[in-house]
């Protein structure tokens, strides 16, 4: 076995998750000015993303491009993107962030007029936020 090979192999994959992080982190930033610039910084980290296979990196790459689609209002997009998202921070640690897509998939369907299930996923968001003590979470959601 070439440790050598497998030493450099792994130091590309932490430079790509290091890379799509800032990526991810910049356009997070960017939400409230610029989702267009927001959506290419997004997608962007995905390319690192990809090299990483890193899934919670993948989890954020959704979530922000999710938040683009939202914000530029191309809301079947945005679900999309931000179901996937939910899908990976479901089972993780990372419950915080796991109410946070919950809630912005109830403004999705808000915004898409069905009222019922935006209140089963801001509820859902809330009952989180709740459980693990998040009183941004819950404020967010009242």
């Amino acid at each position: 076995m070439d440790f050598q090979k497998i030493s450099e192999a792994k130091a590309i994959k932490d430079d790509a998750r290091r890379k799509a992080e800032k990526l991810n982190a910049e356009a997070w930033d960017l939400r409230k000015h610029d989702p267009t610039e927001m959506l290419q910084k997004a997608q962007l980290a995905w390319e690192y993303a990809e090299q990483a296979a890193d899934i919670e990196t993948f989890g954020y790459c959704y979530r922000n491009i999710g938040i683009a689609h939202l914000l530029l209002a191309d809301l079947q997009q945005a679900l999309m993107y931000l179901n996937s998202a939910a899908d990976i921070f479901k089972d993780s640690s990372n419950q915080k962030e796991y109410a946070h897509i919950e809630r912005n998939i109830g403004i999705v369907y808000s915004r898409l007029a069905d009222y019922d299930k935006a209140l089963v996923y801001l509820l859902h968001s809330l009952e989180i936020s709740r459980s693990i003590r998040d009183h941004e979470g819950i404020a967010g959601n009242l």
